[in-house]
């Protein structure tokens, strides 16, 4: 435990490779059964190790130490970070379609359905239906909606932001049908700060559907909601969403 807590204050003062040094070193000081009689210790510098070799993109660690923890986890909810960081890789790896199999996956585990093509007809129907929600609700409505506390729900906006800057990059007519499910849970479940990015992609999927005014409208509350949320994040991928492709509607 004391090599993860000085590997967490390196990773406070961004010094990542130090870090791993001490995930690595608190690993091996780990008994021969530690997944059996250390597993909470265990999972926690696997994880921490897991996410400095994603940032390190050091693919053989993290490829080493990611099945590890896979292989011995008791609980597919014990896997969910680690499943996450490896889309996240392989998106900043560009192994695109590797990262949109696992993210797809993951969501059909956690029971979730597969993105439909833009133009698909109950995909349209849906759009529709939130965009009248959204159009019900003032502005002041839509920045005050409370944030979302459990866990499932924050993971499952996480994949599906990754997911959505993949889809993005490699098949552009799925990615308005994630956007749409990003705003459904934030209606349904409250906000995170990952609601910019999806609202600000929601606005470009309604723009794609004939309706600009509320397009501009979305994308700029997008902005608004990053400063109100501190969601600095997420600020670039936002503006060029919106500078890019809502806002000339202006």
């Amino acid at each position: 435990s004391l090599n993860l807590r000085a590997g967490k204050r390196c990773i406070a003062m961004s010094d990542f490779a130090s870090a791993q040094k001490f995930y690595e070193s608190g690993i091996s000081f780990l008994n021969n059964d530690h997944w059996q009689h250390q597993y909470e210790l265990s999972l926690e510098l696997f994880e921490a190790s897991i996410d400095v070799a994603c940032t390190l993109n050091n693919a053989e660690l993290l490829n080493r130490i990611s099945g590890d923890l896979l292989l011995h986890a008791r609980s597919y909810e014990d896997k969910l970070n680690t499943l996450y960081l490896l889309v996240r890789h392989g998106r900043v790896s560009m192994k695109l379609q590797e990262a949109k199999a696992l993210a797809c996956d993951v969501l059909h585990h956690l029971g979730e359905e597969m993105p439909r093509l833009f133009g698909d007809s109950s995909l349209i129907a849906d759009i529709q239906e939130v965009n009248q929600s959204l159009s019900a609700m003032s502005n002041e409505e839509i920045l005050g909606m409370r944030q979302t506390n459990p866990s499932r729900v924050i993971f499952l906006l996480r994949i599906y932001n990754e997911l959505l800057i993949v889809l993005q990059l490699s098949e552009p007519s799925l990615f308005p049908s994630v956007s749409l499910r990003m705003v459904q849970i934030a209606l349904a479940e409250g906000i995170t700060d990952m609601l910019p990015t999806a609202l600000a992609n929601f606005g470009a999927a309604l723009l794609a559907s004939g309706d600009p005014l509320q397009a501009f409208r979305l994308g700029k509350l997008s902005l608004q909601l990053i400063h109100k949320m501190n969601a600095t994040g997420c600020e670039a991928t936002v503006n060029i969403v919106v500078q890019g492709f809502i806002a000339w509607v202006s």
